[in-house]
């Protein structure tokens, strides 16, 4: 049931992508925080498929009597569906293993070596903040239970108002937690690397990390607005070396999309908008819930599988009551 499960679960996330991307909008607009939108867009991915199989077990079929009823044809396809794709089960359950443990090494191995190389790294203070200095490290924030701000050489050469802002972004990025969110992402997606649309939210939630850093420190303050963004042009131009956690430049296409966010000027919404895309993303996560879970055809002994109407009053009275019925 394997491979019935991975394509369950890659439906409702595309569902849930679905829905979070007006809302991220949303709340983009009114100024909020969307790392939070992708995160629970993320979280919820994860969870409706796992808590779908568990809690909905009886839900497309029931078995009464030794026989097994299914509560409607498309319940029927899908037990049909969870038949044929059993047969990759081996082989995407050994491709699954394989890609998370590459994945955690890495991961585990990138912090590891920025770890390691942190320790070459002298203390310094710059303009009041305590940070690292780097050859070509940075500007970043790394650590995981402890979060440092670490910069390159090349930081010295910037004027004051553009070194400040530098340090402003780093401190919010240390104040927000935000290594720690992004190590988490990372985890899932190393958890579950066969689902694409996982990757994309994480995407989103690095994207989101740095346009809602990029918010705060400018708190809409259009004056230094341009400052800011031929900043993060520089810094971008200048390529330092990587280190993991979360850092100031995150290449050419995430510029782009923080400046272009930075500068637009969308209208307003009205609270009938806003509530109309409410309900539109959650009537979404109502139909991503409603999918039939994968459930088995096959059973063990002499099975009946009855497409056809019920009455679904007896079959309710036969399961809460323990009533007999006949057909």
């Amino acid at each position: 049931m394997i491979a019935a499960w991975m394509l369950y679960s890659v439906v409702i996330s595309a569902l849930v992508l679905v829905a979070a991307v007006p809302v991220e909008r949303l709340v983009r607009t009114a100024g909020g925080s969307t790392r939070r939108v992708w995160s629970a867009a993320l979280l919820l991915s994860v969870l409706l498929p796992v808590a779908g199989v568990v809690l909905k077990d009886s839900a497309a079929a029931v078995e009464i009597d030794d026989a097994l009823v299914v509560a409607s044809p498309a319940a029927g396809v899908v037990m049909d569906g969870v038949d044929v794709l059993s047969v990759l089960d081996g082989v995407l359950l050994a491709g699954w293993a394989l890609l998370s443990t590459l994945l955690a090494s890495a991961l585990v191995g990138g912090l590891l070596a920025t770890a390691l190389r942190a320790r070459r790294w002298r203390s310094a203070e710059i303009d009041g903040v305590s940070v690292l200095r780097s050859r070509d490290v940075g500007p970043a924030v790394i650590g995981v239970f402890r979060h440092r701000i670490v910069v390159p050489a090349w930081t010295a050469s910037l004027d004051h108002a553009q070194r400040s802002m530098l340090l402003r972004h780093e401190q919010e990025h240390v104040k927000a937690g935000d290594p720690t969110l992004l190590l988490l992402t990372a985890a899932l997606v190393a958890a579950l690397p066969w689902n694409p649309l996982l990757w994309v939210m994480a995407a989103r939630v690095r994207l989101a990390v740095e346009t809602d850093c990029d918010r705060r420190v400018l708190q809409g303050s259009d004056r230094e607005l341009r400052g800011y963004a031929e900043l993060l042009l520089s810094v971008g131009a200048r390529r330092s070396r990587a280190a993991y956690g979360v850092g100031f430049s995150l290449g050419r296409p995430f510029l782009e999309q923080r400046i272009e966010r930075m500068t637009e000027r969308g209208p307003g919404t009205t609270r009938a908008h806003t509530a109309l895309i409410l309900l539109g993303a959650l009537g979404v996560l109502a139909a991503a819930w409603a999918l039939p879970q994968p459930v088995r055809a096959a059973k063990v002994g002499d099975t009946v599988r009855l497409y056809c109407p019920i009455d679904t009053s007896k079959v309710s009275a036969k399961l809460l009551y323990g009533l007999d019925w006949t057909s």
